[in-house]
């Protein structure tokens, strides 16, 4: 879905997207008249805040390739969009989780 769709088919303002965003609203308006294009770091954000519904492609009106269309899933990029952002943490407490935990029953609770 084009920028500019989306934000006519979710009623809002380019004021609105771009406080979301932390850019100008001039700036938002580039984008959806299709002026300029996005930076990565503003593409990723564009793709987080609509859900996936504007992609990269949308900006460039280039079609996902068939054979990767499971990795341009609106929902495959929504979700390492997200991913990208607490990956960090989930790895620190992966790491704690994987020390504290242990598959030995311990014997005081089993009453041994």
């Amino acid at each position: 879905m084009y920028f500019k769709e989306y934000i006519r088919a979710k009623n809002i303002t380019q004021a609105e997207v771009a406080a979301a965003l932390g850019v100008s609203q001039g700036l938002i308006s580039s984008w959806a008249n299709g002026d300029r294009i996005p930076t990565k770091e503003n593409m990723q954000r564009i793709v987080a805040y609509t859900g996936g519904a504007v992609m990269p492609n949308d900006f460039y009106d280039l079609p996902c390739p068939e054979d990767k269309a499971t990795v341009c899933s609106p929902e495959f990029l929504a979700a390492k969009a997200i991913f990208a952002n607490v990956a960090p943490i989930v790895a620190n407490v992966d790491n704690v989780a994987v020390a504290n935990f242990s598959t030995q029953p311990n014997n005081e609770s089993e009453g041994i």
